[in-house]
């Protein structure tokens, strides 16, 4: 499947980026905004295509020159930046300015896209606000978020967003077995985990180490409401013996909370693959909900680059004081 019946489950992000086309009334900014894996980096991708494709009708074509251009990734008129690092830098954007004003080459229209733009330092954000108050003649910026909510408002109000919805958990188990990813169990929890993102869903089973995280996230809240220090200190001392990584442990105990939490007070109580060693632990709703948010603290101390040691340890003291 090409052109946008290749993006699977975001019909209205999809209609109304239809409608600019055949209306001709195209933003100079477009803002994408939803969770990492659902489709908004495809979409960017057909839609500058869509922009400079020389069919009159049911663009893209992806038949056309400039449709092969763009999917060959050779096309003079599509930019596309990611951060550079851990961040969009504001040398990135000045570097941006300095070229984003001159003429397209060849096609309709100069599309910029700009990849978890969420991760730009304010300099960086304010430096494009500035171009985005006085946009360059036939300029598409389109800004990729996972996290809208850090942009400044500035940039959102200059900017028309289009909201990408989780998908499906039929949708993407469908799409796991058309292409013959895992095995059924494995598929199961990687839908599970996903949290309705098909691109984690493929990371998580072509990756067997976020199984292994998962186990170990679950042991962990074990040992924290069994109050069983010991246990917990070993869970903490073994990632870094087998070289796992702390954040994405931390994004597990999340999913695991998550879980468990569906199976306490959701629609689903008792399903969603919540894991049956806690599904035997007393542990109302509330205290999951506190749960939460105190992963979701050690995540931002994760992210500060405090001790992870440390770290661990106390996220398991104040685990068990919920219990």
């Amino acid at each position: 499947m090409g052109g946008f019946s290749g993006v699977l489950g975001q019909t209205g992000a999809i209609d109304i980026l239809h409608s600019a086309l055949e209306s001709g009334r195209i933003a100079h900014a477009y803002l994408f905004a939803g969770p990492r894996g659902v489709g908004k980096g495809l979409t960017a991708e057909v839609f500058a295509r869509a922009l400079n494709c020389a069919a009159q009708l049911d663009r893209p074509c992806d038949r056309c020159l400039p449709c092969q251009k763009a999917l060959n990734g050779n096309h003079p008129d599509i930019l596309w930046l990611k951060p550079a690092g851990s961040s969009f830098k504001i040398e990135q954007v000045r570097e941006l300015q300095r070229t984003v004003y001159a003429k397209v080459y060849e096609g309709r229209y100069k599309v910029i896209v700009l990849e978890d733009f969420h991760k730009a330092t304010t300099q960086a954000a304010n430096s494009l606000l500035k171009t985005l108050e006085e946009p360059p003649v036939s300029t598409v910026f389109i800004l990729l978020s996972e996290n809208p909510q850090t942009l400044p408002a500035t940039i959102l109000s200059r900017s028309q967003r289009v909201n990408f919805a989780p998908l499906d958990n039929r949708l993407i188990e469908e799409v796991l077995q058309q292409r013959q990813l895992g095995t059924a169990e494995n598929r199961n929890l990687a839908v599970t985990m996903a949290g309705g993102s098909l691109g984690k869903a493929i990371e998580y089973i072509q990756n067997q180490k976020v199984f292994v995280l998962r186990q170990r996230a679950i042991e962990f809240i074990q040992a924290c409401l069994g109050k069983n220090y010991y246990r917990r200190y070993k869970i903490a001392e073994s990632l870094e013996k087998d070289k796992l990584d702390v954040t994405q442990f931390l994004e597990h105990l999340l999913l695991v909370l998550r879980d468990l939490y569906l199976g306490r007070s959701g629609p689903e109580r008792g399903k969603a693959g919540i894991p049956e060693e806690l599904q035997q632990i007393s542990f109302a709703a509330e205290s999951i909900g506190l749960a939460l948010k105190v992963v979701l603290d050690a995540v931002e101390l994760q992210r500060k680059q405090a001790n992870t040691k440390l770290l661990l340890d106390v996220l398991g003291c104040r685990l068990a004081r919920l219990a």
